[in-house]
């Protein structure tokens, strides 16, 4: 019985190595390379409006405005593996997905957001208000940071297709939030868009 026991888990073993060698993935492109920006936002319930340039809506609904990257996939690969494993490789590896591994080189070099109409005692319209800005790479409450602190501290890869900001308070003079953001990276590229326009009821 011992004998039959130990001839399984051989078997077992052999197998699990055997299939651990390959990952039965599409061939991708798992960098990315940024071609152009837009920007769109996030709202509570936004099944009740629809994603416009022009929209109107209660002053509690807005949560962010998303830079979202225009890209180019480069760099193939065929699969990534999560080291040694006795176990078959449905268990051990894990198909790449394009963009997995983000920006191959580029780099956030400063960004400039300007407000298009006027937004409180203290900014005008065509002022620049980083100082009033939010920023987060990823799409985490937690991950926000001052967009200045953000510029200053922050050398990395650009890791996803899209990037967060948001004010730390909402305009009073015009009720009406609309900013150009502008983007400068460490290649040499600037890519500049303007929000949709959000009147707050």
């Amino acid at each position: 019985m011992k004998i039959l026991q130990r001839l399984i888990l051989v078997s077992i073993c052999f197998i699990g190595i055997h299939f651990q060698s390959c990952c039965n993935c599409d061939s991708v492109d798992e960098y990315f390379d940024i071609q152009d920006m837009f920007i769109s936002y996030d709202i509570i319930n936004p099944d009740q409006f629809a994603q416009t340039e022009d929209i109107t809506i209660p002053v509690d609904n807005f949560v962010q405005f998303r830079t979202e990257f225009v890209v180019d996939y480069i760099s193939n690969v065929k699969c990534k593996h999560f080291g040694f494993s006795t176990m078959n490789t449905a268990w051990s590896c894990s198909c790449v997905q394009e963009g997995d591994e983000g920006s191959k080189e580029e780099k956030i070099e400063n960004i400039q957001v300007k407000t298009l109409f006027d937004y409180n005692a203290q900014f005008s319209q065509n002022d620049i208000i980083n100082e009033m800005m939010e920023f987060s790479p990823i799409l985490n409450e937690n991950s926000y940071t001052s967009l200045n602190n953000h510029l200053e501290m922050d050398t990395s890869l650009i890791m996803q297709e899209y990037q967060l900001l948001r004010p730390t308070e909402l305009p009073t003079a015009d009720s009406i939030l609309q900013l150009e953001i502008t983007l400068e990276l460490n290649t040499g590229e600037v890519y500049t868009a303007i929000s949709p326009k959000i009147t707050f009821e």
